[in-house]
C-alpha cells in the first residue's frame, strides 16, 4: 500500500490520487479494475458496475434485508419478551407474574432464529444438496424474502388456495429428503426445517370453514301409516323413555284395540 502510494517513481498519476484509490478500492479492487480495464471496459459507469458486481455488495445488502431488516419485528419482539422472561421474583403476583407463561411459551417458538444459521450454511455450500433442491430450500427458509408468497416461488396476487397447496407440497418433498436413507444428519434437519416453514406457510391460509346442514323439512304426512317416520311424526310421538338409556315403543290403537 506504502510502495503504491509513494512518490517516485514518477507515474502519471499523482501521489495523493493513489493514496485516495488505494484507501477507497484497496489493492485487490485495484487490480480488479487494472483486469476489467484491460479487457475491454472503457468508460467509469461499467467499470463501477463491474467491480460493484465483483465485490459481493449487491449479496452483502440482500443478506442484511434479508435477515435482519424484514425480520426487524421479529427480533424486537423476541427482545422484549426475553427482557419479561428476566423479570426479577419480586414481581410475584403481579400482572408480569401472569404474563409470565405466556411470554415462556412465545419464547419457544424459535423457529425464525433458527432459519438463519441454516441461511448461512447454504450460502456456504456445507449442505450437499443438489443446486435445484439448495435454492429452493433456500426459499422456503426465507432467503429471498419472510413473504408467504415467495417463499414458494408464486406471484403476489396468487391466491389462497394456490399458496396452500403449494406450502403443502413443499413440505411433502422436503420430508421425503429427510427421510431418504443416504442423507447425512445436517442435511436432513435443514429439510425437517424447511418443512417447518412450509407448515408455517400453510397456517397462514387455513381452509374456508365448511357451511353447516342446514335444517332437513319434515317429510309429508303418510295417509295410511300414519304412525311411520315417514309420516314426519317427531320421535316423541313415536318412542317414550321408559328408562335411562333405553327407549320403548308406545302402544297404539288400532280399531278400538290396543
Amino acid at each position: 500500500m506504502d510502495r503504491f502510494a509513494r512518490p517516485e517513481p514518477a507515474l502519471p498519476v499523482p501521489p495523493q490520487v493513489r493514496a485516495q484509490l488505494a484507501a477507497r478500492f484497496g489493492l485487490f479492487g485495484i487490480r480488479t479494475a487494472v483486469l476489467l480495464i484491460r479487457a475491454g471496459v472503457r468508460d467509469s459507469a461499467t467499470l463501477a458496475a463491474e467491480l460493484t458486481q465483483r465485490s459481493g455488495l449487491a449479496e452483502l445488502r440482500s443478506v442484511l434485508d434479508v435477515q435482519f431488516a424484514q425480520r426487524a419485528d421479529q427480533l424486537k419482539a423476541h427482545s422484549r419478551w426475553s427482557h419479561w422472561a428476566r423479570m426479577p421474583a419480586t414481581q410475584r403476583g403481579t400482572a408480569v407474574d401472569r404474563l409470565l407463561p405466556r411470554v415462556r411459551a412465545l419464547l419457544a417458538d424459535v423457529h425464525g432464529f433458527a432459519e438463519l444459521p441454516l441461511l448461512g450454511r447454504l450460502r456456504s455450500g456445507e449442505l450437499p444438496l443438489p443446486p435445484r433442491e439448495s435454492a429452493e430450500l433456500h426459499r422456503l427458509l426465507g432467503g429471498s424474502g419472510v413473504a408467504a408468497r415467495p417463499r414458494p416461488r408464486l406471484p403476489a396476487d396468487a391466491d389462497a388456495a394456490t399458496v396452500r397447496a403449494a406450502a403443502r407440497d413443499a413440505v411433502r418433498r422436503r420430508r421425503l429428503r429427510a427421510r431418504h436413507p443416504l442423507v447425512d444428519r445436517a442435511t436432513a434437519q435443514a429439510c425437517l426445517a424447511g418443512a417447518c416453514s412450509g407448515e408455517g406457510i400453510a397456517d397462514r391460509f387455513p381452509e374456508p370453514p365448511t357451511t353447516p346442514l342446514t335444517g332437513i323439512p319434515p317429510s309429508r304426512r303418510c295417509p295410511h301409516h300414519s304412525h311411520h317416520f315417514c309420516c314426519g311424526e317427531p320421535m316423541s310421538a313415536v318412542f317414550r323413555i321408559s328408562a335411562p338409556g333405553r327407549r320403548r315403543p308406545r302402544r297404539y290403537r288400532r280399531n278400538g284395540r290396543r
